[in-house]
């Protein structure tokens, strides 16, 4: 199975764009106007999930992503993390969503990381992965040579999670910028 890569409106907005002054409204802002559903929809879609995955359970799919991604068998796990986004569990959903913006993260997938994290931000704004999805999402923008992106989300980072260890991580990033 192959998987198709296409250019969605966000990676060309975040590629032709950069956020401008600081605080969480702004950070936000920017990335609320590419962070659409439909955006997400976009980034997942090139998954091609099989149809025979959603005759296994949600935990099924669950455990074989995780299982596939440790292996780095990314493009496999994409699918079901895929399959797991929108389902009526919101615990499935809520991970599934943050694992596959990690995930993005690490196949350099920036662009899709940033978009995938910012959904999962404003869907789970009290989930306990909210630190880690904006450091990702800032380490993201410094890998597209975004860097004032990248210390807008920072900075936003420290502000809102003070005491975190993504804030610690943030706070040293900032003074090698």
């Amino acid at each position: 199975t192959t998987t198709t890569t296409t250019t969605t409106t966000a990676e060309q907005e975040l590629s032709s764009e950069k956020i401008e002054g600081s605080g969480e409204q702004e950070a936000n802002s920017k990335v609320e106007e590419i962070s659409t559903q439909e955006e997400v929809e976009k980034i997942t879609e090139t998954a091609e999930v099989p149809i025979d995955l959603n005759k296994l359970s949600i935990d099924e799919r669950y455990k074989t992503a995780k299982k596939l991604e440790h292996e780095k068998k990314y493009d496999e796990a994409e699918k079901y993390y895929v399959s797991i986004i929108g389902t009526p569990s919101k615990w499935y959903d809520e991970r599934a969503r943050f694992f596959l913006g990690s995930m993005y993260y690490n196949m350099e997938k920036f662009k899709d990381a940033i978009v995938v994290l910012q959904d999962f931000v404003e869907k789970y704004p009290n989930s306990k992965n909210v630190p880690s999805s904006i450091l990702t999402q800032a380490e993201s923008f410094i890998s597209l040579n975004q860097i004032k992106n990248g210390e807008i989300f920072f900075k936003d980072l420290i502000t809102r999670f003070p005491k975190t260890k993504e804030a610690e991580k943030a706070k040293t990033r900032l003074k090698k910028i």
